[in-house]
């Protein structure tokens, strides 16, 4: 399972390579957005607590449209609701590019959250259905290193595109063309491949419970900062949009590394040890970012910390996709993804009213607060499924074979 990742990758069938493809447009667009929309934001007026508020609501939209679309997809199709998915991303970025008044904004980011949340949802779903059993986790692997190094090429690239082009709200419109080409790839794939028809049922509450506590706790603790990380370096650092955008695109390409060296923890540990392990080698770093004032070794720390929390996302997808059933899986990633979003819209609500009255200072409080909601994120992830790592890695092989 863990064999050389070019020989692993070359194995991949067609249909896989045809979605990483999708996958590797998507990602871009999706970097260049975290990139650039705060400050986008703040170009066009926005006060810090509103920028809080703004990144809350695509969790809105998932809430409120996310869950019923991601639990009707089965019987859509998977391949119609991504491609339905990558439009409506791109025709909520045009609006935020556009621009007119807070009100458009809003309409824009809520009409990305939703198509990003079903990007985000098909995607695994879609997957695990096209990829041969014995191919699963090093697919899952490539699926989240393409996104990542897709977030390399739009963060070093991305960080002149203000120039080139002449203004943040062309950059943004940029990302709407990006996502708009992810739909490509998705023309080559079948629908009969990928359509499902069975209709929604949820098997086990208390699988799905135990699944989405720990990545909703993680979700709390990513909100208070990582939607501002680009605001924290700029503001404690005076870095420019270049520096930023190379920072943030070596991070990606050091989660790409990490994440194709999952495939051997997962055979060495099991998907659980090998999540926590990755997770729980991040936790240091968090504090290099905090409270270490040196350029060099915080920018060590944000690849380490990046790469190593990343990298766990796909393993962690490929898990709930092996545990769940089929006709659920859909339901289930979108529900997932909704919690995450409401976590990240809770946490960085408060993150902005938090820096609204304390400024810089407030990092202070809030890299200290990640670090505890990811400790005990960890915990229950083990608490959780620690006695069981080793049937859940025999059922896979049986499932393989």
């Amino acid at each position: 399972m863990a064999s050389n990742p070019l020989q692993s990758f070359q194995k991949l069938s067609r249909p896989v390579w045809q979605l990483l493809i999708s996958v590797f447009f998507a990602g871009m667009g999706l970097r260049l957005q975290w990139l650039f929309l705060n400050f986008h934001l703040e170009d066009i007026g926005f006060t810090r607590d509103l920028i809080g508020y703004a990144n809350a609501v695509p969790a809105v939209s998932m809430i409120i449209l996310g869950i019923p679309a991601g639990i009707m997809a089965p019987r859509i199709g998977y391949v119609v609701s991504l491609r339905s998915a990558a439009w409506l991303a791109a025709g909520g970025l045009l609006l935020i590019g556009w621009a007119p008044s807070t009100a458009v904004v809003f309409v824009g980011l809520f009409i990305f959250g939703l198509g990003n949340s079903l990007i985000m949802a098909t995607t695994p779903a879609l997957l695990q259905k096209i990829a041969p059993p014995a191919q699963r986790v090093t697919a899952f692997s490539y699926y989240g290193a393409l996104g990542t190094a897709a977030g390399f090429v739009g963060n070093v690239f991305g960080g002149y595109l203000p120039d080139l082009l002449g203004g943040l709200n062309r950059v943004i419109f940029l990302m709407a063309v990006v996502f708009a080409l992810s739909t490509i790839p998705l023309s080559w794939l079948k629908r009969e491949r990928s359509e499902g028809v069975s209709s929604f049922k949820m098997h086990n509450p208390r699988l799905w419970v135990r699944l989405l506590i720990p990545n909703t706790i993680v979700s709390l603790g990513a909100g208070l900062v990582m939607p501002f990380l680009n605001l924290y370096l700029a503001e404690k650092f005076s870095l420019s949009f270049e520096w930023i955008g190379f920072l943030f695109g070596i991070s990606a390409l050091a989660t790409s590394i990490t994440i194709l060296i999952q495939p051997f923890l997962v055979e060495k540990m099991g998907k659980v040890g090998a999540i926590a392990t990755s997770q729980g080698a991040a936790l240091p770093f968090i504090l290099i970012l905090a409270y270490v004032p040196f350029l060099p070794l915080v920018t060590v720390a944000l690849f380490v910390r990046e790469s190593l929390m990343n990298a766990a996302n796909p393993i962690y997808q490929a898990l709930s996709m092996q545990l769940l059933h089929e006709d659920e899986a859909a339901a289930f990633m979108i529900t997932y993804n909704a919690f995450w979003r409401i976590g990240w819209a809770i946490s960085s609500s408060i993150s902005g009213e938090i820096q609204a009255a304390l400024g810089l200072e407030a990092f202070n409080y809030l890299f200290a607060a990640m670090f505890l909601l990811y400790g005990t994120a960890i915990s229950l992830l083990l608490i959780f499924f620690w006695r069981s790592r080793w049937q859940i890695e025999a059922a896979a092989m049986e499932t393989a074979g």
